[in-house]
């Protein structure tokens, strides 16, 4: 995406682990070794290490929280030689070029998650082995940073992979932020349909019940 190639040109932020960033219960110190050789445009590479992120932005509440790898250049996007697809599809609040304004959360910003911890495999806690978490945390619209609610939230498993649902390596609950700043902690045994109906700033629902 030209954001996180753009980051990191200007700085070294793709090497940079902010800790605010890790959630201690995974222990997990970055930054992490790039032994995959990730290259990104307009940067010297290959880069040496990448950051990472535990947390995940709200795409919506269909099965898909990623697109294409992005365009080569910024010109590619203003001539129209990449083509940015079609993101109606997205019912949350970030995905790519989103620009969703509080007037556009229908469902209300107090019922509406705006971001949470994203499930991981802890075979791939410290390495790359894990798809959605072989980027750096500064990139764009990636299943490193985002996630969809279309299944509901579990705790970490080894031997098991997912790239698109929220999780945590807490026992019973996920911490979820919601539009409006608060926290909610929710059940892994949340009714699949109201977390699913959370993820979707159109629709009309109770809030998502806390644990």
């Amino acid at each position: 995406m030209p954001g996180s190639s753009s980051i990191c040109q200007r700085f070294p932020a793709c090497g940079i682990q902010l800790p605010l960033f890790l959630c201690p219960s995974r222990g997990r110190i970055g930054p992490f070794g790039n032994n995959g050789n990730t290259n990104y445009v307009n940067t010297a590479n290959p880069v040496p290490s990448l950051t990472r992120a535990d947390y995940a932005a709200n795409v919506g509440d269909v099965q898909s929280d990623e697109m294409s790898s992005g365009p080569a250049s910024l010109a590619d996007v203003d001539n129209g030689t990449y083509a940015l697809g079609n993101t109606d599809l997205y019912t949350g609040i970030v995905f790519r070029r989103s620009k969703i304004t509080f007037a556009m959360i229908r469902r209300g910003t107090s019922n509406t998650y705006m971001a949470g911890k994203k499930y991981l495999n802890p075979d791939h806690f410290g390495d790359r082995g894990d798809g959605s978490d072989n980027e750096n945390m500064y990139f764009g619209f990636d299943n490193d940073i985002c996630r969809d609610t279309y299944s509901p939230p579990m705790q970490d498993l080894a031997g098991f992979p997912d790239q698109q649902r929220f999780g945590s390596n807490h026992t019973g609950s996920v911490n979820m932020l919601y539009c409006d700043g608060s926290v909610g902690n929710i059940s892994f045994s949340v009714d699949p349909a109201i977390h699913k109906s959370a993820g979707n700033r159109r629709a009309s629902a109770a809030r998502t019940p806390p644990e």
